[in-house]
């Protein structure tokens, strides 16, 4: 299983998410995704993912790859990543993968 947040899920809705970026990237193929409290997740949906596009060290990303994974910014993505990955720095290389969602079971109320 792989997990997203309510509001990264969105983000293929909303702002047209055409990848994922990470710094343990996704095996190629179907993923069934939940988001929610580990206790007590929600299953979102499915993606398949491709093989990573690129790899980067965080400095290198662009205001284009903060786009293509479904922010308006570069700062946003940023803030996003070290978020998600406490020990990130510059430094820290992140993989670049084009994913589709295959299935869409979030209820927005």
């Amino acid at each position: 299983m792989t997990r997203f947040t309510e509001q990264n899920w969105l983000r293929f809705r909303l702002h047209n998410k055409k990848t994922t970026i990470r710094v343990n990237p996704l095996s190629p193929g179907l993923h069934k995704c939940l988001g929610g409290p580990r206790f007590k997740p929600i299953r979102l949906g499915t993606i398949e993912a491709y093989a990573v596009k690129d790899t980067k060290y965080v400095m290198q990303l662009t205001v284009e790859d903060a786009v293509n994974d479904g922010f308006d910014s570069l700062q946003d993505l940023l803030v996003e990543l070290a978020h998600r990955n406490p020990k990130l720095t510059t430094l820290t290389q992140v993989h670049i993968q084009p994913v589709r969602v295959v299935e869409d079971l979030l209820e927005v109320g």
